[in-house]
């Protein structure tokens, strides 16, 4: 039996605090009283946020553009932000290639709002696809995934601050998978948050979210590089993610980065 609106908001999620800390207003008040809690542990959280949403934008843009990727599977997309994913794509290739995406989450308030505001148009393809990233098969044999892209042409994945929601024996089986299915020259771009940086602040959030919402996994950059593995990673690698080149940071704080970035492409 599906889950009431009452029931789905009786508790905080990630994508509307997420939305909360982007000033945002697709949440609700459980959603920002868990926030105002995250903030007073860890003010510096908004501009993390905001650091990590500048780098999504700019890794789109570099991989349509620079490498040539139309299609792109973004996992944990969240609530809708501007610019969308397929409008930076579009922007990046050359007289604004057809651009084909999956949005994917397990959220259905999520998708919901995907489904509304996250339909390209034309020539563009989209895909709202309703899975557990801890269920890989079911993501890349999903019907409305598979009619909007061709997995025989490289495809680029994207994990950006969604792998911490999953412990180690399903979120580095979920990657592998997903990765064994994708052609050469496809891409990972992964975002994690992490401990390594702050760790008393983002110590105390993982305990919040723990005792909020689920557990959460603050991998340090060891961990997070694990995912990578028979990957080729661009230059600079896994850096902090304020420090990965091309993305602005003008205006936050100095040190308000809270988590490790890289991208990689499959030989």
């Amino acid at each position: 039996m599906a889950a009431t609106l009452r029931q789905l908001t009786a508790k905080p999620s990630s994508a509307r605090v997420q939305d909360c800390l982007r000033w945002g207003k697709d949440h609700y008040p459980v959603d920002g009283e868990l926030t105002e809690r995250l903030l007073d542990v860890a003010p510096f959280l908004q501009d993390a946020v905001a650091i990590n949403d500048a780098f999504a934008t700019r890794v789109v843009a570099l991989l349509a553009g620079r490498l040539g990727i139309t299609q792109f599977i973004d996992l944990g997309c969240g609530l809708p932000t501007s610019p969308t994913l397929y409008e930076t794509a579009a922007a990046a290739t050359p007289r604004g290639s057809g651009i084909a995406v999956a949005y994917v989450d397990h959220d259905p308030i999520v998708m919901a709002h995907a489904a509304t505001l996250l339909t390209a148009p034309r020539p563009h393809r989209t895909a709202h696809v309703h899975a557990d990233l801890a269920q890989p098969d079911s993501i890349l044999a999903d019907p409305d995934l598979l009619r909007a892209l061709d997995l025989s042409r490289p495809v680029a994945v994207l994990a950006h601050n969604v792998l911490h929601e999953l412990p180690d024996h399903l979120a580095y089986p979920a990657v592998s998978a997903l990765s064994g299915r994708l052609a050469r020259g496809s891409a990972l771009s992964i975002t994690h948050p992490t401990a390594a940086l702050h760790p008393g602040p983002m110590n105390k959030v993982g305990d919040l979210y723990t005792d909020s919402i689920s557990p959460i996994a603050l991998r340090g950059p060891r961990e997070v590089g694990r995912f990578f593995d028979g990957w080729t990673l661009l230059a600079p690698g896994l850096a902090e993610t304020a420090h990965w080149h091309g993305v602005p940071s003008p205006g936050y704080t100095p040190g308000s980065s809270a988590a490790f970035a890289a991208v990689a492409v499959k030989p």
